[in-house]
C-alpha cells in the first residue's frame, strides 16, 4: 500500500469536491479541460454528470497539488501518469486512484472513488429472493469461477464486496488480491497488486494458492497473464470470485478466449455468470433507469418481461428507482451442462 497523503496544504478546496463527489455515490470524478475552463464532471451509475467549471489557473494549483502529494513527475506534462493517494476527507480516509492524461488543451485528470454503497445481503444490493438464494448456493457450496462482469459504472465492484462480506461470514478463508483495494473488510485477507507494489496477479497469485485459501477473490481480469492465472487457481479446487469488463455475458466468454483461455478450460472452470447493467427506459416522457433481473437455468429459459417498454429483451424485470438515480440490473446465469453446449458452441 503506498503512503502517499494528500497534502491540503497545497490545495484545500479539493476536499470539497472529493466529499461531494463521494456523497453522490460518484465512481469517478473528472477534471477535463477545455480552451478556456476545466469542466467538472461526475460518474454516477454509468452516466457523465456535469457539476460546473473552475479556470485554469486554478486547476493548475489543483493538479499540481495531486502530482506532489502522489510522488508524481510535476514538472512532465507529455507522458501519462498513474499513482494512488490516501485522501482526508469529512466523512474519513479515502483510498483514491490517480490518473493524469495530456490532452490538447492540458492535463485531464481523473480520480477513481471508492464505492460507497455496502450492502448487507445481496437482496439489498437488488437481487430477488430466487436469484439470491441461487447465488448464495453457487458461491457457499461450489467450485469453480463466479464471474461478475459489466460496463463501467455498473455495480460490479459492489457485487464483489458484498459477495465477500457474505463468505466471509461463513467461516471462510478469503485472500482478495485488489488493483486498489476499495474497502477494507474484517477477516478477509487483502493484498494490494500492480505497478506501484512491484508485482501484478499472475506472481501474487501463485503465493496465495500456498496460503490454504477456500476462496481467492480477483479484483478484475484485464489481461491475459491475469485470465491465465484465474483459470489455473479454478484448477486448484478453489472458489474463485473475479470482475471482468464486458458489454455482455457472450462478450465476457469471448474476453476469455481472447485472452488465450482454451473453450474446454471455460466450461471446465465456470460454474456461475453475473452481468450487470444500466438500462434506459422511456415512460411518459422520462427516462428512468431501471433494475433488470433474469436467473436462466438449464437451457437458458426465461419468460417475456412485464414491462411492455422491454419488448425486446427476453428477461424477467424488476425495476425500482433509488434517490434521485437508479440502480443496476443483474443477469445471472449458472453454467450446467445444457447451457455449456449453447453458449461455447457458437463461438
Amino acid at each position: 500500500m503506498d503512503n502517499n497523503t494528500f497534502n491540503t496544504s497545497l490545495y484545500g478546496g479539493i476536499n470539497d469536491y472529493v466529499a461531494a463527489a463521494h456523497e453522490l455515490a460518484a465512481s469517478d470524478l473528472h477534471f477535463v479541460p477545455a480552451a478556456d475552463r476545466v469542466n467538472v464532471f461526475t460518474r454516477t451509475n454509468g452516466d457523465m454528470h456535469f457539476q460546473g467549471a473552475i479556470n485554469h489557473s486554478e486547476y493548475d494549483r489543483l493538479l499540481n497539488a495531486f502530482k506532489f502529494s502522489s510522488g508524481l513527475d510535476v514538472a512532465d506534462s507529455r507522458v501519462p501518469q498513474d499513482a494512488r493517494l490516501s485522501m482526508p476527507t469529512r466523512d474519513g480516509t479515502l483510498f483514491l486512484r490517480v490518473c493524469i492524461l495530456p490532452t490538447v488543451h492540458g492535463e485531464s485528470l481523473t480520480l477513481r472513488l471508492p464505492t460507497k454503497d455496502q450492502y448487507a445481503s445481496f437482496v439489498d444490493l437488488g437481487m430477488d429472493s430466487k436469484q439470491a438464494a441461487s447465488f448464495e448456493e453457487a458461491i457457499k457450496y461450489g467450485k469453480g469461477i463466479v464471474l461478475i462482469t459489466g460496463l463501467t459504472g455498473s455495480g460490479k465492484t459492489s457485487t464483489y464486496y458484498t459477495t465477500l462480506r457474505f463468505l466471509q461470514n461463513d467461516g471462510m478463508k478469503i485472500i482478495s488480491l485488489e488493483d486498489p483495494v476499495e474497502q477494507f473488510l474484517d477477516g478477509v485477507v487483502q493484498v494490494e497488486v500492480g505497478e506501484e507494489v512491484g508485482f501484478g496477479y499472475k506472481e501474487i497469485i501463485r503465493s496465495a494458492l500456498r496460503s490454504d485459501p477456500d476462496v481467492i477473490a480477483i479484483g478484475e481480469i484485464r489481461d491475459e497473464e491475469t485470465a491465465r492465472a484465474v483459470i489455473n487457481a479454478a484448477f486448484s479446487s478453489r472458489l474463485v470470485i473475479a470482475t471482468m469488463h464486458s458489454r455482455d455475458l457472450s462478450h465476457a466468454l469471448r474476453r476469455l478466449l481472447y485472452f488465450g483461455v482454451l473453450a474446454q478450460d471455460i466450461e471446465a472452470t465456470i460454474s456461475f455468470l453475473i452481468h450487470q447493467r444500466l438500462i434506459t427506459l422511456r415512460s411518459n416522457e422520462k427516462m428512468y433507469r431501471t433494475a433488470v433481473f433474469a436467473v436462466k437455468d438449464g437451457a437458458i429459459s426465461c419468460s417475456q418481461p412485464f414491462l411492455g417498454e422491454l419488448t425486446s429483451l427476453t428477461y424477467d424485470c424488476i425495476c425500482r428507482r433509488l434517490g434521485n438515480y437508479s440502480h443496476f440490473g443483474q443477469e445471472i446465469v449458472k453454467i450446467d451442462s445444457d447451457l455449456e453446449g449453447i453458449a461455447f458452441g457458437h463461438f
